[in-house]
């Protein structure tokens, strides 16, 4: 249902959440050590908790952890004696030192960064499992900085994470700021972050540690101390979501990915333009998140993968003149193709673009057909901008 010029306005305007549920450093990778270097540990799967010897788990153990750098691999050490949801401590980085103390199953969330590190124990779960094993209110999701092998490539194993709002930052079992405090600026010190959903799936929010309070509407994303962008790249309630404009789109510039608005949407058209910034009396317009007076709260579904209630409430600020879409139907994009258009300048009822949906819902200014609301993407993944959890 989707025309040519859609599609390829998506693929380059849409960018991935990046990285993985835990934010950070770029991982490195685990150290390419010889096998005396690598004992006493030896070589074993976290999910499935083999290769190990009675009164010995598999885990994750920290070779490094630093602002800059974040190592390990996965070996067997001592069972620990902490149960879920528990406090967890991580020894000093080494192979024979830096696991932690949670039970067999279980694996210790704490700050990649930091040494010694104080956290809590959670289920270790498979992130490519038909059937989601962290229960109710949480999801399994890949966290940077654990479960890589030595060519850094990603075993498919993460974490069970509370699931949340990002619009208001709070957890669906009611915990406000993500289970969080307010640090001295009134900034929450956990934050709902995206974890873009694979093909068939849908994107998954979760709550993770907040580790760039400052970066708000439009700031830079990217992370010039790693060359890279994370799910965690911005502030509580906003999103590294989009390029800064089509040109940094065309070139999949990673400098130039911006932190985008959450926000809570309207149906929005030149018939009724009053949601044009967010829903009306909402705490969560674009003003309100202190986004330009160009920008305009659209649907979050439009370019990303949800259904349901979060198909009607979860929208994203943008400014849709710095985009250009393949008005002339050249299957490219340049100069001479216009800006996309305003929210507020469509029909609620026209066909100009597509014969399905209407101009509004097309360009995400409305809601679309809860019959076409639960396709999992919209945008085609094989020429789409995706980072890898690492």
């Amino acid at each position: 249902m989707y025309s040519a010029s859609r599609l390829l306005l998506l693929s380059i305007l849409a960018v991935a959440a990046c990285g993985g549920h835990g934010g950070g450093p770029a991982q490195d990778g685990p150290d390419a050590r010889g096998a005396a270097d690598a004992a006493p540990g030896r070589a074993c799967d976290v999910l499935a908790q083999s290769g190990c010897n009675a009164g010995e788990k598999c885990a994750w153990v920290r070779t490094a952890a630093s602002a800059t750098s974040a190592k390990g691999e996965a070996v067997c050490v001592p069972d620990g004696d902490r149960s879920n949801g528990q406090v967890c401590h991580f020894g000093a980085t080494g192979i024979a030192t830096g696991f932690d103390d949670c039970e067999k199953g279980l694996t210790c969330e704490a700050d990649i960064g930091v040494d010694k590190a104080t956290g809590v124990c959670t289920k270790t779960c498979d992130i490519d499992a038909k059937v989601d094993a962290c229960g109710p209110k949480a999801a399994c999701t890949a966290h940077t900085g654990y479960f890589f092998d030595l060519t850094n490539v990603e075993h498919r194993r993460g974490l069970c994470a509370p699931t949340c709002d990002p619009v208001s930052n709070t957890r669906y079992d009611g915990a406000a700021s993500c289970g969080g405090t307010l640090d001295a600026q009134g900034v929450a010190t956990r934050s709902c972050v995206v974890q873009q959903g694979e093909l068939d799936r849908l994107d998954t929010f979760t709550c993770n540690a907040t580790r760039q309070p400052g970066k708000g509407s439009d700031a830079l994303a990217y992370e010039a101390s790693f060359d890279d962008v994370f799910n965690d790249s911005c502030a509580p309630g906003f999103t590294p979501l989009l390029y800064q404009d089509t040109k940094a789109a065309l070139d999949f510039d990673v400098s130039k990915i911006i932190c985008v608005a959450w926000c809570e949407p309207g149906p929005t058209s030149k018939e009724d333009p009053a949601d044009l910034a967010g829903k009306v009396g909402s705490a969560y317009t674009c003003p309100k998140r202190g986004a330009s007076a160009a920008h305009e709260c659209k649907y979050y579904q439009w370019i990303g993968a949800v259904k349901g209630t979060q198909a009607n409430t979860l929208g994203y600020c943008e400014d849709p003149s710095r985009y250009r879409y393949d008005s002339n139907k050249d299957n490219k994009l340049d100069d001479t193709d216009e800006h996309m258009p305003s929210c507020a300048t469509l029909s609620r009822t026209g066909h100009t673009f597509d014969k399905t949906v209407t101009d509004t819902q097309f360009w995400g200014c409305e809601p679309l057909p809860a019959n076409l609301a639960a396709t999992p993407r919209l945008r085609p993944r094989a020429i789409s901008r995706d980072y890898p959890a690492r």
